[in-house]
């Protein structure tokens, strides 16, 4: 790989996230503009709802992990983590109800990724052969 690859939460994902909150802030304005005849625990439960789509928007918007020549960097919510290859131990993989969870251990302490990542299964592979590790079974 000649430059820098970066593996983002899945597109369709970010819409959906994003089309929600954008649903929930025009629901509220129209309850806003309505606020005589709107009871406070709806106003509150739209509220909520824009709230909860507007942070997992902003939050799979900044997800991410991009592999340069030198390592990754996983990027979150708050702030970005760097690992160098040579401080993988192993990656572990989890497979649950939720999709798959990938646990890069490290010397330094586990990073993780997810299969709300585009191609995790690619980067996975990516990782393990950077890093010098032996074939899953």
């Amino acid at each position: 790989m000649s430059g820098d690859a970066t593996y983002r939460t899945r597109l369709d994902l970010r819409l959906a996230v994003t089309a929600a909150a954008v649903l929930w802030a025009a629901a509220l304005t129209v309850l806003v503009q309505n606020l005589e005849q709107v009871q406070p625990r709806v106003l509150l439960g739209a509220a909520g709802f824009l709230a909860f789509f507007a942070v997992f928007s902003a939050y799979y918007g900044r997800l991410g992990v991009t592999v340069k020549p030198e390592g990754i960097v996983v990027s979150r919510f708050f702030g970005a983590v760097p690992v160098r290859y040579e401080e993988i131990v192993r990656i572990e993989v989890q497979q649950g109800f939720a999709g798959t969870l990938y646990q890069v251990r490290t010397r330094r302490g586990p990073v993780q990724f997810t299969s709300v990542l585009a191609r995790h299964r690619e980067l996975f592979d990516l990782l393990r052969q950077r890093a010098g590790l032996d074939r899953l079974g």
